[in-house]
């Protein structure tokens, strides 16, 4: 994967399948080294010595797990009596029942709700676009979860349904809408001057916290992202090799921060699982 999609290029440094299906990436800017970045990707291609058991086995630099400095216990739960608050108002805003086992199970379970409500709150961005927003549940989770330091929100989806981010909402006028037939794929938004109109420069770049719920190639969509100078991501739906809709991390990454060569064979059938796309 990494050849075509550029993977082999980025430095992804994330937090990965502890707690739901969610990543939180933060994206190393580009080393313009030609020397550096070789002798970073043959990093990856380090293996341990069978001859030498003692010599340790080098990490990958493409797929590194990286550290969060708030991801402890005791920092993470601190947000949990504001999230159960926020939980029980959005059930009740959408009339809906969400939980782990019910609705839109997967990645709007409460679990799932709970690690971007930390996100979010532990990083602060100064702006937040969601990729994907369909019914505006997890907008509105946004919304919540920043009302303390009222970031820009942007939201792109090509369709026009769900909330529209109005409705109470006191922090409206920092939402800008790119749905419907105000639709713009991320890639195809000036973003240097929409953070112009907003008052904002491109250094907010380094604060800015994408969140990516569009179905779409992952490490595709991370190669895009850094080459527009943006850093922090999550991505939603971090499936399992052979589930879910798009080519993920997980696909691309194996559970040891090593680009993942080959895929388990599947309990279910007698043929090896597969990713949904693989570009080698």
């Amino acid at each position: 994967a990494s050849k075509s999609t550029g993977l082999s290029e980025m430095h992804l440094s994330y937090e990965s399948g502890r707690y739901t299906n969610m990543a939180y990436i933060k994206l190393k800017r580009h080393h313009h080294h030609h020397q550096e970045n070789e002798s970073r990707r043959r990093l990856n291609d380090e293996e341990e010595d069978d001859d030498d058991p003692s010599k340790p086995k080098t990490k990958g630099y493409v797929c590194n797990k990286g550290t969060i400095a708030w991801d402890t216990k005791v920092k993470i739960l601190s947000e949990l009596n504001s999230f159960i608050d926020m939980h029980h108002l959005r059930q009740k805003f959408f009339k809906i029942d969400i939980n782990n086992q019910g609705f839109n199970y997967g990645s709007f379970g409460m679990f799932h709700s709970f690690i971007l409500w930390v996100v979010l709150r532990k990083t602060k961005p100064t702006v937040v676009i969601e990729s994907g927003v369909a019914g505006g549940y997890t907008s509105w989770l946004i919304s919540k979860a920043t009302e303390e330091w009222n970031p820009l929100i942007v939201r792109i989806d090509p369709k026009l349904k769900g909330w529209d981010g109005m409705n109470l909402n006191p922090n409206a006028s920092k939402m800008v809408n790119l749905r419907g037939d105000e639709y713009q794929d991320l890639t195809e938004v000036d973003w240097d001057a929409l953070y112009a109109k907003h008052g904002l420069s491109r250094a907010d770049k380094a604060t800015t916290l994408f969140i990516l719920d569009d179905h779409q190639d992952q490490v595709t969509r991370l190669s895009q992202i850094r080459q527009m100078g943006f850093q922090r991501v999550v991505v939603q739906s971090n499936f399992v090799p052979g589930v879910g809709d798009a080519f993920s991390l997980k696909d691309a990454c194996d559970a040891t921060g090593f680009v993942r060569r080959n895929f388990n064979s599947s309990t279910l059938k007698s043929v090896p699982i597969q990713p949904n796309r693989c570009t080698n």
